[in-house]
C-alpha cells in the first residue's frame, strides 16, 4: 500500500468539491428560527399564567372523588406519554 501525504491549496478544484459538498450537507442539516422554537409552543400557557389561571379554577370547582380519580389517571397518563415521545432527528446528507 503506497500512502503519500501532499498539501492542498483551497483553489483546487478537489479541494472546491469537497468544501462545497460539505457546506451543501450543513445547509441541509441547519434548523430554521421558526422550526426551533416551535417545540416550545406548548409552554406558552406556562409563561402567560393562563395555566396557572385555569388550575386555580379547576380547583375551585366541587367534584366527586370518582371525577378526581379520572382526572388523576388522565394526568398520568399524559405525563407518562409526555415524558416518553421524544422528537426523531434525522440529519440528511448529500448523495
Amino acid at each position: 500500500m503506497n500512502l503519500r501525504l501532499a498539501s492542498l491549496q483551497l483553489e483546487e478544484e478537489q479541494a472546491q468539491y469537497y468544501v462545497e459538498r460539505a457546506m451543501a450537507v450543513y445547509d441541509l442539516n441547519v434548523v430554521g428560527p421558526q422550526e426551533y422554537t416551535g417545540q416550545y409552543a406548548r409552554y406558552d400557557e406556562l409563561l402567560t399564567d393562563k395555566a396557572e389561571r385555569e388550575a386555580d379554577s379547576f380547583l375551585l370547582e366541587k367534584r366527586t372523588i370518582d371525577e378526581m380519580k379520572a382526572v388523576r389517571q388522565n394526568a398520568l397518563m399524559l405525563r407518562s406519554y409526555t415524558y416518553t415521545v421524544w422528537p426523531i432527528v434525522q440529519f440528511k446528507t448529500f448523495s
